[in-house]
């Protein structure tokens, strides 16, 4: 009985390691990948990534759309909703590799929370390919930036580096029925201006 218990601790154990060992390499072949990406896909001027409409609020909720824009302009996703909140704030994370650092949005949430919220990844994210990097940019290229965008993604489950960081907005300073732009560039830059 005692010699069956060791067995199966000891099989345990060596299974534990296996997936501790199969994460950990899975990890550094998203990390290392990134190296190759981030020479594949072009540096790009300011541009807005999201724009948002406040609608509304009143009671413990808010009304906004947000739509979002690729590198060349086109607005190619739509968030139309009410969201349970006073007001909204709208997580960013980044990947910096080889001198340029990319800016991803990540989700939109009640900003006394900072868990929950609403996922935008799936806005973006097709086919493997990210959808933020616009015209003329080929398909290799936007291949290339969803990986850095599955790695920033990635990161927001663990924890912050100098490879990837989390960057939120606050938008309670935002007025009922203005429009205002979020803009980044291929340098980290991150803005909210009113258009």
């Amino acid at each position: 009985m005692k010699e069956g218990r060791e067995v199966v601790v000891r099989f345990v154990g060596f299974v534990a390691i296996l997936v501790f060992c199969v994460v950990l390499a899975v990890q550094a072949w998203v990390f290392a990948r990134c190296f190759f990406a981030v020479r594949a896909v072009p540096s790009f001027s300011a541009f807005p990534v999201v724009r948002v409409l406040f609608y509304g609020s009143g009671k413990g909720t808010v009304s906004a759309r947000f739509s979002l824009f690729d590198t060349a302009g086109r607005e190619f996703a739509v968030i139309d909703r009410s969201w349970t909140a006073d007001s909204l704030s709208f997580d960013f994370t980044t990947a910096s590799f080889g001198g340029k650092t990319f800016v991803f949005p990540f989700k939109i949430r009640p900003s006394e929370a900072t868990a929950g919220g609403t996922s935008i990844a799936h806005y973006y994210l097709d086919r493997k390919q990210c959808m933020l990097l616009g015209e003329p940019c080929t398909e290799e290229q936007k291949h290339a930036f969803y990986h850095l965008a599955l790695y920033a993604l990635g990161m927001t489950r663990t924890f912050s580096s100098r490879f990837s960081e989390i960057r939120t907005l606050n938008l309670a300073q935002c007025e009922m029925g203005k429009t205002y732009d979020i803009l980044t560039d291929s340098e980290g830059l991150l803005v909210l201006e009113p258009m």
